[in-house]
């Protein structure tokens, strides 16, 4: 016995180490990533805009117009897709390091990882630090190794990777917690920023009222009133704080936007825009939009729709059915009913793009690695099927994970683009060569300025091409983007010649004023 508990002790201090040393190499990868990359993306470019401007004083404002028209600014704009949980993040960087072009990267990737790290605390204070590390270990190097196709998310100033590690803290507290009211509260709270974060987390109320209901239902013998009270009192408390950032924002944008009349027509934009953006209304059949959904899944990701949900319904079975102890079950019920609504609404309801898809695979995989969680050593029958679970989960992780390593984080030491210079130094050397300008900065559209909108001294400084731009002024161009079709450009452009160019990504031409 001794000997068993010497070697059982041996074996959690290796799995311990081997965690914490791959979850530190994924974020020395991620860290050196966005330094190098910087504002790699545009609309990272433009929620860092906002950011920079309430960190200056000057409130949520995003000085630039994705409709091209005017870029002179808009309060609370109603088509930016990162609510303030993220914004708010990148305006402390601002203020702590300057508008450098990684500050707001970095300090999002140093969050995200704050939060794993409070994953691993809660649960460790039940199952030891070595089941704690493992877990969440597993959950992001097989979530970071299968999308090295869209590895932006993970870097890059997006919220899609900060809302579902909120949601995840929130799930962990409320499963491994001990259900005080301040910790429901703060369960509510993690829920309520991941809203802040990604409006499309509020799906993930859902699975916290299933969990009231399966504690309702649980215990039949009991009179009804009593098991009320146990299921509804932890529920209003994770309401509660879910509630209280939404609230406390709403009311500073209600102050901001004048009263209620400016606060409705804002939200009112809002609705519109996030109907445009979350339903697919193209009418195809069941059929053909669900083969459609599994072939983009399937060229995008290093796993098959069909082969992760596989993975994450055998981590959940083996879970229910061998868990002894009923915190892995209700975080199986809670990560596994949040990846089913998810799976469900990209497959069927939404617009059907990538980045939704990416939403799905972080919560299969929090399912898929629940086992670390439950398996047990010392009853070998009931290791076995979440044993083999696990056992298929690395083994289909071998290939993800070795390209992962070569093609992703091997360059992360060598990141010279072909001209010698990162995106982060071309982007400060165009920062230098514009800093001294002063007059009229011609952009084709809002994603060529928005990295430089960002970087220059003061806001509002890119100027939209219309009908009524006769001035002289530069034109900045961002090579990698298009360029316009519209009959403004075709009769502003011939007016410019090249001046100056920065690597092989941004061009800056003169235009002269219209005759």
């Amino acid at each position: 016995m001794p000997g068993g508990r010497q070697r059982r002790s041996i074996a959690s201090l290796l799995l311990t180490v081997l965690s914490i040393a791959v979850l530190l190499a994924l974020h020395v990868e991620l860290l050196t990533t966005t330094i190098n990359k910087s504002l790699c993306c545009f609309d990272d470019s433009s929620f860092a805009v906002v950011s920079k401007n309430l960190a200056s004083g000057d409130g949520y404002l995003l000085t630039l117009d994705y409709g091209n028209v005017d870029h002179s600014g808009r309060l609370f704009h109603p088509a930016l897709g990162t609510g303030p949980s993220a914004i708010l993040v990148g305006a402390a960087a601002i203020k702590v390091f300057g508008a450098k072009p990684w500050a707001p990267g970095l300090m999002l990737v140093l969050f995200n990882a704050l939060v794993l790290s409070f994953c691993i605390a809660v649960i460790s204070r039940r199952l030891g630090i070595a089941r704690a590390s493992s877990y969440i270990c597993l959950v992001a190097l097989a979530s970071i190794a299968v999308t090295t196709q869209h590895h932006e998310q993970w870097f890059a100033f997006f919220g899609e990777v900060q809302s579902l590690a909120l949601v995840l803290a929130s799930f962990v507290l409320i499963a491994y917690g001990n259900r005080s009211r301040l910790n429901l509260l703060g369960a509510g709270l993690l829920l309520g920023m991941s809203f802040l974060t990604k409006e499309l987390s509020a799906l993930f109320t859902l699975p916290v009222a299933l969990l009231a209901l399966a504690m309702f239902l649980r215990g039949p013998a009991r009179p009804w009133r009593v098991r009320l009270a146990e299921s509804l009192a932890p529920l209003l408390l994770v309401a509660a704080g879910t509630l209280l950032p939404i609230v406390l924002f709403e009311a500073y944008r209600f102050h901001a936007m004048g009263g209620l009349d400016g606060w409705l027509q804002n939200w009112t934009q809002h609705i519109d825009f996030v109907k445009s953006q979350g339903m697919d209304e193209r009418g195809l059949g069941l059929s053909a939009l669900v083969a459609e959904r599994l072939a983009l899944f399937s060229s995008r990701f290093s796993i098959g729709f069909i082969a992760l949900s596989v993975l994450a319904l055998l981590g959940i079975t083996a879970t229910l059915l061998t868990a002894r102890d009923r915190r892995p079950k209700e975080l199986a019920l809670l990560v596994g009913s949040a990846w089913l609504i998810m799976s469900c609404y990209w497959l069927l309801l939404s617009l059907g793009w990538a980045r939704y898809a990416f939403n799905v695979i972080p919560l299969a995989f929090a399912c898929a690695a629940l086992p670390v969680l439950s398996i047990s050593g010392r009853e070998s029958r009931h290791a076995i099927l979440p044993g083999g679970v696990l056992a298929l989960l690395l083994a289909l992780l071998v290939q993800p994970t070795y390209l992962y390593a070569r093609e992703t984080w091997l360059p992360a030491v060598h990141p010279a683009t072909p001209s010698g210079l990162t995106d982060a130094q071309q982007q400060n050397r165009l920062e230098a060569y514009l800093r001294g300008y002063h007059g009229t900065l011609y952009i084709p559209w809002w994603a060529h300025g928005a990295s430089m909108e960002y970087r220059l001294p003061g806001h509002a400084r890119m100027a939209a091409i219309t009908a009524s731009s006769d001035s002289e002024g530069l034109l900045l161009i961002d090579t990698t983007l298009p360029l316009p079709e519209g009959s403004d450009w075709a009769a502003f452009y011939p007016r410019c010649t090249l001046k100056v160019e920065f690597g092989e990504r941004y061009r800056v031409e003169h235009c002269t004023a219209k005759p």
